[in-house]
């Protein structure tokens, strides 16, 4: 019995397309595997900063509106659409589940940008590399502790946004890189380095993308000046006052000490207790060999110099460093360790095929591959494992937690509570608060600029200010002032195990002129 010319070519077409989508089945998995445990692990996880954006959504999710103290209309908040979606969110799953809700929305993005990765690598036909740097972003020790703030999914649409470009899909990248401007104003040097990039290769200025940009900036842009007077969120005056006071250290130097400390055990002197991540030091050899490698890899040129860009503009404005800022870098770090181990497997297949020409190389590219992952695991593992160990929320956390619900539950409604860390003491208390750092009050910044970080305590004189023993010596001297000790006395004492407590000093007269208030 014969066979058709048809059948015999239908045959290993099949058989092909088959092991290619079980290829792609299996490098998806072990991008998604780590990604999902990360954020099982982390759901709840949420540094104090993020919370201040909560309140907005919380705000907004019960019909108050997009604000922080109700009735105040000010932009204090850095991620304006992650805290409108959440609010929207929250409108729908109840606000109290906001906190939640982030978690989630910061696992799937760190699932999406890991696949995003991946796919980038692939439509340049570098399907190992791009799996290598989807591996290694997912499971990168830095990441956790950015959970629950937006830099994950802004990093999510910035990836897929530049994926987008290379796929020809230019009118969905420009949506997505306009979106992820909206979640932070800085992705706007996406928005040019793709543009330039648009410009120089096909050599016309892209209307339509422009188009795209413009119409889902524009509708942000009208309502925030109705609503708040200004275009632009209003934090930058405030991070702007905090490098001018000299208190904060430079975002170069904090980037720096903030990565060391995950790398070499006790290296950081600004970060000397924080755990290295196990066999971070690998990494170090990743990257190094990762510079060179991009002569191979060249297409990863373009989001690095989204990165690049992102670095010297913080460089230039030397706003302090937060650790969230590192979400970018470690991204940049993490192309160029997946660069760095592809373009060693790469130069020694292209040895291979000088002296043995292409037979067997495919399988032998299989193989090295293979192992190389299974190389990799027992480190990955270990930094999974480290993450899974150190979730969770640290005492100070539980004390914030703890003394905001305090507050909800002893003050009135109407009273008005001072810290300087308004995350989450802010968001559980429900109270009007004064901060010091001015992140939600225009008229605080030059104050902090002069390094008078109780300048707002002495204008606005709150219902009740808290006294962080750990901060002694930017607050200490405030309770020795004359117009503390005559109107202030302690009322309660918040504890937490492992931490030192916040003491809660309650307003007794009420009654302030203005000619009083010390300016």
């Amino acid at each position: 019995m014969s066979i058709s010319p048809t059948t015999t070519y239908q045959l290993p077409l099949e058989s092909t397309r088959r092991s290619s989508v079980l290829r792609e089945c299996l490098n998806l998995l072990l991008i998604l595997i780590p990604a999902i445990f990360v954020a099982t692990v982390n759901l709840r996880l949420a540094y104090d900063d993020a919370f201040i954006t909560y309140r907005y959504a919380y705000n907004l999710a019960r019909g108050d509106g997009f604000v922080y103290n109700i009735g105040e209309w000010f932009m204090g908040t850095t991620a304006p659409l992650y805290g409108l979606l959440l609010g929207v969110l929250g409108f729908v799953f109840g606000p109290d589940t906001i906190p939640l809700i982030s978690g989630i929305v910061s696992g799937a993005a760190l699932a999406l940008a890991g696949v995003g990765l991946y796919l980038y690598g692939r439509i340049h036909q570098q399907a190992f590399c791009g799996l290598l740097v989807g591996l290694f972003f997912v499971s990168n020790r830095l990441l956790p502790l950015t959970f629950g703030g937006e830099m994950l999914f802004q990093a999510a649409l910035i990836i897929w946004g530049f994926a987008l470009y290379r796929m020809g899909n230019t009118l969905l990248a420009a949506l997505l890189l306009a979106l992820a401007t909206l979640t932070r104003m800085d992705s706007v040097l996406a928005l040019g380095v793709i543009g330039l990039h648009y410009l120089l290769t096909r050599r016309r200025i892209p209307w339509r993308e422009l188009l795209v940009v413009w119409l889902t900036l524009l509708p942000f842009a009208l309502l925030s000046w109705a609503y708040y007077g200004t275009f632009l969120p209003a934090t930058l005056d405030a991070k702007l006052a905090q490098r001018d006071s000299g208190l904060w250290s430079s975002f170069l130097r904090g980037l720096f000490e903030w990565i060391m400390a995950f790398t070499i055990q006790g290296s950081s002197t600004l970060f000397p207790t924080l755990p290295a991540a196990p066999s971070a030091i690998r990494f170090v050899l990743f990257v190094a060999l990762g510079v060179p490698a991009l002569l191979l890899f060249r297409f990863w040129l373009l989001p690095l110099a989204w990165i690049a860009l992102y670095v010297l503009a913080y460089m230039v404005l030397n706003v302090p460093f937060y650790h969230w800022y590192v979400v970018p870098v470690a991204l940049g770090l993490m192309i160029l360790a997946g660069c760095g181990v592809s373009g060693a497997i790469e130069l020694i297949m292209r040895g291979y095929r000088h002296w043995r020409g292409e037979g067997g190389a495919g399988w032998i590219t299989s193989g090295l591959s293979m192992l190389c992952v299974l190389a990799l695991a027992p480190g990955l593992y270990a930094q999974l494992a480290q993450t899974q160990a150190q979730a969770g929320a640290n005492p100070a956390e539980l004390l914030y937690e703890k003394t905001g619900r305090w507050l909800e539950t002893n003050t009135s409604i109407d009273a008005s509570v001072g810290y300087f860390e308004i995350g989450r003491v802010g968001y559980y208390a429900d109270r009007r608060m004064i901060d010091p750092l001015g992140l939600i009050d225009p008229a605080i910044a030059p104050s902090v600029a002069r390094k008078d970080l109780t300048w707002a305590y002495r204008a606005y004189r709150p219902d009740y200010i808290l006294y962080n023993q750990q901060f002694s010596g930017w607050f200490g001297a405030m309770l020795k002032e004359p117009w503390f000790r005559q109107n202030y006395r302690q009322t309660a004492e918040i504890e937490q195990p492992g931490y030192l407590s916040i003491i809660v000093y309650h307003r007794e007269n009420r009654r302030t002129d203005a000619a009083d208030i010390p300016r």
